[in-house]
């Protein structure tokens, strides 16, 4: 699967996003964080 072009503003939501998940649901693993995000 070819990674799809993110554009540059955009490119921040993902440590958000991943923050996001930390702080809300602790237990999930960060293997479905990845899966959930697009990136590890």
């Amino acid at each position: 699967r070819r990674q799809r072009y993110v554009p540059v503003s955009r490119r921040q939501d993902r440590p958000d996003a991943i923050y996001w998940i930390l702080r809300n649901h602790p237990e999930m693993p960060d293997s479905e964080i990845g899966k959930l995000v697009g990136t590890t």
